[in-house]
């Protein structure tokens, strides 16, 4: 499902050749004024791009041996990917990023520099979603799907002028749920292998949640649902419980 569009319409793709050797870029666009730009560094890169509608805009760096796949329709989407080292499928330096974006003025920035898997979905219009994961072994998914052993966060927007912000340095757990507009969810945690859980599901419009997570095996839960609700949740140690609930 995540390639449909991008194997369907491979006629239209143009293949070019890439920095080092074995890299390949794929690309194909469909509508007026979308941008692409990809550099890469090392051996066995490979980026598939497809675009289809207006003005949309991808920048892909990386350094290491990497695989980007990005689909984009609507108009004026961004997206920016980063991805400098890991391991994958046993090969040294590799990440693998997958963007769909479907809508308007979504945007997603990416930067992984470590064993990692990517999967994000955006639909709607100006949701905003900015991730980094340092730590190897981490995952990021809109789906549910679970890579490796590391770090792993669930995604989700749909409405308009929601923002996620994600950082995650070692082994934790975050999901997160946004419908609704201009939702904000922050998520910060830090550890080496600590099992940190944040849950954060957000309905309405107005609310901002977040969650900062120091230690190991804390767990915080925040549900909101109307309008114009803050929490902001701390927690330093161990085996700290937060539950929060706002109608």
């Amino acid at each position: 499902m995540k390639l449909t569009l991008i194997t369907t319409l491979l006629s239209l793709f143009i293949a070019f050749g890439a920095i080092a050797q074995d890299n390949e870029a794929i690309v194909g666009q469909l509508g007026s004024s979308n941008d692409v730009m990809i550099g890469q560094v090392g051996i066995e890169n490979s980026v598939s791009v497809y675009q289809q509608g207006d003005e949309n805009s991808i920048e892909i760096s990386q350094f290491g041996s990497h695989e980007v796949a990005i689909e984009q329709a609507g108009a004026e989407n961004r997206a920016t990917i980063q991805q400098l080292e890991g391991v994958q499928n046993s090969a040294p330096g590799a990440s693998s990023a997958y963007v769909e974006q479907a809508g308007t003025l979504n945007d997603v920035t990416l930067r992984q520099y470590g064993e990692h898997i990517t999967d994000v979905i955006q639909s709607g219009i100006e949701n905003t979603i900015q991730l980094t994961q340092d730590q190897s072994n981490s995952t990021v998914s809109s789906l549910g799907e679970e890579y490796g052993s590391g770090a792993f966060a669930l995604l989700m927007q749909d409405g308009f002028s929601n923002d996620i912000m994600l950082a995650q340095n070692g082994s934790h757990y975050a999901n997160i749920s946004q419908n609704g507009s201009q939702n904000r969810a922050t998520v910060m945690q830090d550890g080496l292998s600590l099992a940190n859980i944040a849950r954060i599901e957000q309905n309405g419009s107005n609310n901002d949640a977040t969650i900062e997570q120091f230690g190991r095996q804390n767990s915080a839960t925040i549900r909101q649902t109307g309008s114009g609700h803050n929490v902001h949740v701390e927690q330093v140690g161990y085996g700290n419980r937060a539950t929060v609930i706002q109608n």
